[in-house]
C-alpha cells in the first residue's frame, strides 16, 4: 500500500537494539535531503517526498502520475547521450526486479537546466516487484561538473606540453574541448583585416560540417558580425549562449545548429601574436555550463595564448640555431672539400637510426644538429693535413684526433645546447675506452654521440675519401657489427643496419 509523503515509514527492530537506537527508526520521508519517488505497478509516480520536488523543481501534482517516459525529462545517460527507455533505472527494477545503485543521470528541470542526478532503486516489496519500486536520488551536478573540469584542466596541460606546432596544438585544443563527443563542435576562428571583417577557421572538431560554407564576421555592422564570435572577437570578452533557440542575435545560424543538434555556445576570445582569434565550444544540451565551466573555458583562452607565443619563442630560437649550425656546418664542407657533405649526411644516417629507435623529437632534433656539426674541430687542423691524399704521419693523425677536443670547445663558446657539444666532444670515443679525447667507456659516453658514431663509421666507408675508394655498404655494415658490444653500442648498431638495409638512401642537398 503507498504511503504519503508525510507519513512516517515504520518498522519493527530488533529487540536487542537500545532506545537510542530505536529513535531513529521513524524518520519521516519529508525530512530526507534525498529525493524519494514511489512508482505504482504501471511505472507512473503515486508519491514523493520534499526532497524529490526540490530537486526537480516541481509540484507534488505535477510530479504524481508522471512515467519515467515521460519526454519532458529528456533523460540522458552518463555519457550525455539520451537514455533509452529500457535503461531508465525505476523501470528495470519494476520489470525485473532487480535492484540498481548509484546510476548517473541527467534530468531537465522545468526552467530547463540540466541537473544531474545519482539514483538508487528497490522492489517496494521485496520479492514483488510488480507491486511498484522506491527510487531514491541525489543531485551531483556540482561534484561531476568538477570532475569535468579537472579532466579537461589536465588535458589542457598535456596538449601545451606535447604540441609542437601551432597547428597540432589548435586542433588538440578542439579535440580535448568536445571530449570524445562527436556530436559537439569546437573550432578556432581568426579575426581577418579585410573588408568583410571575416574570420577564417584554423582548426576544428567534432560536427565540423557545420562549418561548411558558413559565414561568420566579426564587424558589428554585419549581422553576421553579432554572433557569438564576432562579439567575443569584438569585446574581447567570453561569451555564454545557453539557449540558441532563444538568442535573437544567433538566428541567421539557428537553422544550421538546429540540423546538428546544438543547443547552447561559449565563445572565448584569445590572441594568435598580434591577431585577434576566438574558440567556440558547442554542446547539444542547452544550459549546460555553468559559471565554473565558463570560467575554465575563459582560462583555456589564455592557455592557447600562453602555448601559441612559447611555440613562436622556441621556434624563434629553434630558426636562429638551425641558422648558426648550418653556417658552421658550411664552414668544414668549404674547409675541408674532399668531405664536404660528410656531416650533412651523417646527420641524415644518425636521425634514420634515431627514428628507428624511437627518439622523441627533441632528441632527433638535437641529434640533427648534432651531428651537422660533429666535425667543426677540423678548422683547427691544417688543410694540407684534411686534404693529404695518402695515409697519415703518426703525428699528423694526433693533430687530427684533436678535432673533438677542438670540436667541444669550440661550441661551447657558441652557447649551443649541452647534446651538441657532447656529440662533437664524443663521436669517437668507444664503449672499450679505446676512443678519443678522453677515453670514455660505456655509459660515460652520451648515448646521441653513440649513435653518431656508428653514422659516421658507416658514412666513412660508404664515400670516396682522399686515401682510397668506396668501402661500399656491406664492408661499413660489416665493420660497426665486428665492434657492435665492444666499441659501438650494439642497440645502434642494429637500427643501423636495419635502416641501411631497409632502402635508406643519402640525399646530398646543398645548405640551405
Amino acid at each position: 500500500m503507498h504511503r504519503s509523503s508525510q507519513q512516517v515509514v515504520e518498522r519493527p527492530l530488533p529487540r536487542h537494539l537500545d532506545a537510542t537506537v530505536a529513535e531513529f527508526s521513524l524518520v519521516p520521508l519529508a525530512s530526507l535531503g534525498a529525493g524519494v519517488v514511489v512508482h505504482g505497478p504501471d511505472g507512473r509516480v503515486v508519491g514523493c517526498n520534499a526532497g524529490a520536488l526540490e530537486l526537480l523543481g516541481l509540484t507534488g501534482a505535477e510530479l504524481t502520475g508522471r512515467t519515467p517516459r515521460d519526454p519532458r525529462w529528456r533523460l540522458l545517460g552518463a555519457d550525455g547521450t539520451s537514455m533509452a527507455t529500457e535503461a531508465i533505472p525505476a523501470l528495470v527494477t519494476l520489470h525485473t526486479g532487480v535492484a540498481l545503485n548509484d546510476v548517473v543521470m541527467g534530468v531537465r528541470r522545468p526552467e530547463n537546466r540540466l541537473i544531474w542526478i545519482k539514483v538508487s532503486t528497490r522492489p517496494l516489496h521485496a520479492g514483488r516487484p510488480k507491486d511498484g519500486v522506491v527510487a531514491t536520488f541525489v543531485e551531483v551536478t556540482q561534484q561531476r561538473a568538477a570532475e569535468h573540469l579537472l579532466l579537461t584542466a589536465r588535458a589542457v596541460d598535456q596538449v601545451l606540453l606535447r604540441s609542437t606546432t601551432e597547428e597540432e596544438l589548435l586542433h588538440e585544443m578542439c579535440a580535448v574541448a568536445i571530449r570524445g563527443d562527436s556530436r559537439s563542435l569546437a573550432w578556432v576562428g581568426l579575426a581577418n583585416n579585410d573588408e568583410a571583417h571575416s574570420v577564417s577557421i584554423l582548426a576544428s572538431a567534432g560536427q565540423t560540417g557545420y562549418l561548411f560554407d558558413n559565414i561568420v564576421s566579426w564587424s558589428a555592422d554585419d549581422v553576421l558580425g553579432r554572433g557569438p564570435a564576432g562579439v567575443a572577437i569584438r569585446e574581447q570578452r567570453t561569451v555564454l549562449i545557453e539557449d540558441l533557440e532563444a538568442e535573437g542575435a544567433f538566428l541567421p545560424w539557428r537553422d544550421r545548429a538546429r540540423e546538428c543538434g546544438f543547443a547552447s555556445v561559449v565563445a572565448v576570445p584569445f590572441k594568435l601574436g598580434d591577431m585577434p582569434a576566438v574558440f567556440l565550444i558547442y554542446d547539444t544540451i542547452a544550459h549546460s555550463l555553468d559559471s565554473g565551466a565558463v570560467q575554465l573555458l575563459t582560462q583555456v583562452g589564455g592557455d592557447l595564448e600562453y602555448g601559441i607565443a612559447n611555440l613562436r619563442r622556441v621556434r624563434a630560437v629553434s630558426d636562429s640555431l638551425e641558422a648558426t649550425i648550418q653556417a658552421l656546418a658550411a664552414i668544414i664542407d668549404v674547409r675541408d672539400p674532399y668531405t664536404a657533405g660528410h656531416q650533412r649526411r651523417v646527420s641524415q644516417l644518425s636521425v634514420a637510426i634515431g627514428r628507428e629507435l624511437g627518439l622523441d623529437p627533441g632528441s632527433l632534433e638535437m641529434l640533427r644538429f648534432g651531428a651537422l656539426v660533429h666535425d667543426i674541430g677540423k678548422i683547427g687542423v691544417p688543410a694540407e693535413i684534411l686534404s693529404k691524399p695518402g695515409r697519415l704521419e703518426p703525428i699528423e693523425y694526433e693533430m687530427v684526433k684533436r678535432h673533438a677536443a677542438v670540436g667541444e670547445l669550440t661550441l661551447r663558446r657558441s652557447s649551443l645546447p649541452g647534446p651538441v657539444l657532447e656529440i662533437a666532444g664524443q663521436h669517437h670515443e668507444r664503449l672499450d675506452g679505446s676512443g678519443y679525447p678522453r677515453g670514455l667507456k660505456g655509459d660515460e659516453i652520451d648515448f646521441l654521440a653513440r649513435v653518431v658514431a656508428v653514422a659516421d663509421v658507416v658514412e666513412a666507408m660508404m664515400h670516396h675519401r682522399p686515401y682510397r675508394q668506396s668501402l661500399g655498404q656491406d664492408a661499413a655494415l660489416a665493420e660497426v657489427r665486428a665492434g657492435s658490444g665492444r666499441l659501438f653500442d650494439p642497440r645502434v648498431v642494429d637500427a643501423c643496419q636495419r635502416v641501411i638495409e631497409g632502402g635508406f638512401e643519402f640525399e646530398d642537398l646543398p645548405l640551405s
